[in-house]
């Protein structure tokens, strides 16, 4: 689950930094 959670970190913040 902790890899999970982390790949799902991971998303979000290439998200953030490619929108912003």
């Amino acid at each position: 689950m902790k890899t999970f959670l982390i790949l799902a970190l991971l998303a979000i913040v290439a998200t953030t930094a490619t929108t912003a």
